[in-house]
């Protein structure tokens, strides 16, 4: 055991090629002793590589029944798990810091497939405080995950984290969730090359001022993000013992096409429940009765909606859908403070407001920050 006195006391004083030079030595000589593991371990951990002697230690209690080393290498794995949590929140305080730092924001999580699931959930749980299983119903398989809300600064340091252990990720702060214009579209019309839009800026005070028609290249839009949120109404039912209840339900749903303009810097906007399709008498001189009827005034509102959606469709083959709102709205509700905050920028007629609007909002918005960090 002298050659481990001597290992232990290199370590001490900081003479790492000595300790490590004799280390050898006795592994050549001794390549069953965990004694050598162990001291491997605190030679990492002396020079701050705590994952790698963490990883030993672990080795370590696998490998023996002494009870003193098995103590010794439990001591070992807390050092290097309360010196990565003090880095870790030394961190977090280092961001908070900085300058607008403080802003409220949230992070999502991106999904991974199950086999790097089984690879991360470890590290993940360790970081988030988790046990293995529950770690890995957290992770999110097919949608994103807005997992967790709170200052810009502490949620980076768990971002870049993360990144780090390999589970993408992405923080997104509020006011760049408020800073991105929509504009409501009215009504549409294909011409050739062009689709021409009128539009309402559903962020400006007075939005009749700023009603206008604008020309768009399919090209400039590059994303089509879509969801239906539901429409609810209070109705009367009878409960137990024929006592009268009032709930919500479900009457109906709007559905909403947000197309993305990254060029111009602006979201447009579509909603089947405000948008204006021509009525029969609009602008012309001739009564209804003398005018021939459009082929869209000869249809049902849903019918007049599925053909300019079908025609938009028409319009921009290169799109693919982003239509997994529903998923990533029933996961968002847990964040229904941070939901709260932001402004959904959808005229609906609600009673009261609900959280489906701003998760859409937010859905799209995360589409469109996504797309810059590509």
């Amino acid at each position: 055991m002298e050659d481990l006195t001597i290992i232990a006391e290199a370590i001490d004083r900081g003479d790492y090629a000595k300790a490590l030079n004799h280390l050898k030595v006795f592994c050549q000589a001794n390549p069953e002793d965990p004694w050598g593991k162990f001291y491997l371990g605190r030679l990492q951990e002396a020079q701050h590589r705590l994952r790698e002697a963490e990883t030993i230690y672990i080795q370590v209690l696998k490998q023996t029944t002494q009870v003193k080393l098995i103590n010794l290498a439990r001591q070992g794995i807390q050092r290097v798990q309360a010196q990565e949590q003090q880095e870790h929140q030394e961190a977090i305080e280092a961001a908070l810091a900085g300058e607008g730092q403080q802003e409220m924001s949230c992070l999502v999580l991106e999904p991974i497939d199950n086999a790097q699931k089984a690879q991360v959930m470890g590290e993940f749980g360790r970081l988030m405080h988790l046990d293995p299983y529950t770690a890995r119903l957290h992770l999110p398989s097919r949608i994103w995950r807005l997992y967790r809300t709170g200052p810009l600064g502490e949620l980076t340091v768990y971002q870049q984290s993360l990144v780090r252990i390999g589970v993408p990720a992405f923080c997104i702060a509020l006011s760049t969730i408020e800073s991105v214009p929509v504009l409501s579209i009215q009504s549409l019309q294909i011409t050739g090359k062009k689709l021409i839009v009128q539009i309402q800026n559903s962020q400006a005070q007075n939005t009749q001022a700023q009603s206008e028609t604008i020309a768009l290249d399919s090209s400039e839009i590059q994303q089509w993000v879509e969801g239906l949120l539901p429409l609810f109404e209070q109705v009367v039912d009878q409960g137990p013992w024929r006592k009268v209840i009032h709930k919500e339900k479900i009457q109906d749903y709007a559905h909403l096409i947000d197309l993305h303009c990254p060029e111009r810097g602006v979201i447009l906007r579509l909603c089947d429940r405000n948008y204006e399709f021509p009525s029969q008498t609009e602008g012309h001189s001739k009564s209804a009765k003398q005018r021939p009827k459009t082929s869209l005034e000869n249809l049902t509102h849903h019918q007049r909606w599925h053909t300019i959606v079908s025609s938009l469709m028409d319009f921009l083959p290169h799109l693919s859908k982003r239509s997994t709102f529903q998923l990533f709205a029933e996961a968002a509700f847990d964040q229904d403070l941070f939901l709260q905050r932001i402004s959904p920028h959808i005229d609906l007629l609600r009673q009261e407001d609900s959280p489906w609007d701003p998760a859409f909002h937010l859905y799209s918005i995360l589409h469109w920050v996504s797309r810059n960090l590509d």
